[in-house]
């Protein structure tokens, strides 16, 4: 029987459940993210971008993938990620995972795709959209989406990843380099550099200067973790579990609002 994964974007516009999975809980096949080597480009440039993907319990199943890219059908107003309309839409990939044990969560090995050279590009930035869908042996699958800004040379600087460059305890100084085995609130630490400002276009034709918000994304292996989705400045609080069958870990992912994605893990 085959099993696919929900989006939480949509386990989170379907109400309440008690039988929701736990978005924090790495259980079950997952693309956490697709992380490209610079996530906005001039049109008719190279992107270079890698999944991360997590299968923690999958014990070493045989995973592959199929990519393929197509102008944005409208994400931003409510229509479903699908490159359907899109007869010039690329083939990307379709290519056989191996995942390292014991964590089975990796970055896998880089494909790339090439922006059409005659997409518009606003000075806001038009968006480029990669579909992937990764499948195991024995039929569960889940599919996500990565949205590539592309604007024109006058858009100067372009956005940058941003990055964390540690762990921290509640207080955001004192650090933490290995998972904590007992229970601890910690913080992730972003870089100095990794919210930036940039120029906005408005519809009047002025200028504004703004700043971006990032955003922090946690997962565990195994134990628990309070909260999922959180600022920067937020801490989390990391239960440990007894159960010895996964190896443990955690890991954070770091999003700015312009597509920017960069991750860090904590192991024992």
């Amino acid at each position: 029987m085959k099993v696919r994964n929900l989006s939480l974007l949509l386990l989170l516009t379907v109400g309440c459940s008690t039988n929701l999975p736990n978005p924090q809980l790495l259980d079950r096949l997952r693309v956490l993210a697709i992380v490209t080597d610079t996530p906005e480009v001039l049109p008719g440039a190279a992107v270079s971008l890698q999944l991360l993907v997590s299968d923690v319990r999958g014990g070493g199943r045989a995973l592959s993938y199929t990519a393929e890219a197509c102008t944005d059908p409208g994400l931003a107003y409510g229509v479903e990620p699908s490159c359907d309309h899109d007869a010039a839409k690329q083939t990307l990939a379709s290519t056989a995972i191996a995942l390292t044990p014991p964590q089975y969560t990796d970055l896998i090995p880089a494909f790339s795709v090439a922006v059409p050279s005659d997409l518009p590009d606003p000075f806001n930035g038009a968006n480029y959209l990669v579909l992937v869908t990764v499948t195991s042996s024995d039929g569960e699958d889940t599919s996500a989406y990565r949205r590539i800004r592309v604007s024109g040379a006058t858009k100067t600087p372009k956005n940058q990843n941003p990055s964390l460059t540690g762990f921290a305890a509640e207080d955001g100084i004192t650090p933490i380099a290995t998972l904590p085995t007992v229970q601890t609130k910690l913080r992730a630490t972003p870089s100095p550099t990794a919210t930036e400002t940039y120029s906005y276009l408005k519809p009047d034709g002025s200028f504004e200067t703004r700043t971006e918000n990032t955003t922090l994304r946690w997962y565990a292996s195994t134990g628990g973790l309070d909260a999922n989705i959180l600022t920067p400045t937020s801490p989390v609080e990391f239960t440990p579990s007894s159960n010895l069958n996964y190896a443990p870990f955690i890991i954070t992912i770091i999003s700015d609002e312009r597509g920017g994605t960069s991750f860090l893990r904590l192991d024992p």
